[in-house]
């Protein structure tokens, strides 16, 4: 089965709300919901999929709206993420998984950005046998 990555649209409304009162911001989650249907990942492996595929979402309501763990879990649930054996999945579950998704995206992060570095000191050099070759050509 072929596993489709996507926005978690509840993570997405919550940032986006402009109105922080309670109620209104109940009844947007509620309409973005009904959208979408139900998370396509498999059950063992959802909270790593789910925050993976929302990893800055997550650090942004972290660090600009101060949402708690105990939020992100509740957002996930509106997504339909389940634990293990089904039941809704706890903030102390997806705390521990978000280290492991968080080490592994810095890991590629970096991993791209040594890459980005070596193509501009490839480039770099290749501009420089370019030059070279049209001083040799002007004599």
């Amino acid at each position: 089965m072929e596993q489709i990555p996507r926005k978690s649209p509840a993570l997405t409304a919550f940032i986006r709300m402009e109105n922080r009162d309670a109620e209104r911001g109940r009844k947007r989650l509620e309409r973005s919901m009904a959208k979408w249907p139900k998370y396509p990942h498999s059950r063992r492996a959802a909270a790593f999929c789910w925050l993976w595929d929302n990893y800055d979402g997550v650090l942004e309501v972290q660090r600009e709206h101060y949402l708690t763990w105990n939020g992100i879990a509740y957002l996930a649930g509106l997504d339909g993420l389940k634990g293990r054996w089904g039941e809704p999945v706890t903030a102390n579950a997806l705390r521990r998984v978000f280290t492991r998704v968080d080490a592994e995206i810095q890991a590629r992060r970096a991993a791209e950005q040594e890459g980005a570095l070596e193509q501009a000191e490839q480039e770099r050099r290749a501009q420089s046998v370019r030059e070279w070759k049209e001083r040799v050509q002007r004599l």
